[in-house]
């Protein structure tokens, strides 16, 4: 049951917590494309340091399917559920997922967290007029943020993907 359909798009599934390698090795067994963005980490322990792979996104895999096959995946013991947005599954668009691939590969990008914006945390604005200047997050929304230039004596409204942490 190979999924090439033009119809399969990818979702989102939630995993038992560490199990998404094993969800993604029966899951690809059985003919579904499946991502899971790994990072790499330095782990230590009291003998020695060691370079591991780990989950970019912990207890989350990226599958393409159809419609017609959406509930096969669910029957995986490692698989909780999908992810929902707006009472139907979340979709992925192939080009955020060929975006997260590239990231990934790139050697340089091997070892990064993400984390939540919070009020009062320190920024960088990245593009525009004020480009490379520090400021301070005064509010949060989904897509914009509010901050404070000190430097400047001005508060600002930014894109979030305006920034750099």
């Amino acid at each position: 049951m190979k999924e090439t359909d033009q119809n399969s798009k990818w979702h989102v599934l939630y995993t038992k917590p560490r199990h998404e390698i094993k969800a993604l090795e029966r899951l690809t067994q059985n003919g579904f494309e499946v991502y899971c963005p790994m990072k790499t980490t330095l782990k230590q322990w009291s003998d020695r340091k060691k370079k591991v792979s780990t989950p970019l996104l912990p207890s989350y895999l990226f599958i393409k399917t159809t419609e017609k096959n959406r509930a096969i995946p669910l029957k995986d013991p490692s698989v909780l559920n999908y992810i929902f947005w707006l009472g139907k599954p979340a979709i992925v668009r192939e080009s955020e997922i060929d975006t997260l691939k590239g990231i990934i590969t790139k050697d340089k990008a091997q070892e990064f967290e993400i984390r939540q914006l919070n009020i009062g945390d320190k920024i960088a604005v990245n593009k525009g007029q004020i480009k490379s200047k520090n400021a301070i997050i005064k509010t949060i929304s989904n897509n914009y943020i509010t901050a404070e230039l000190k430097e400047l004596g001005m508060k600002i409204v930014l894109k979030k993907t305006d920034l750099v942490n």
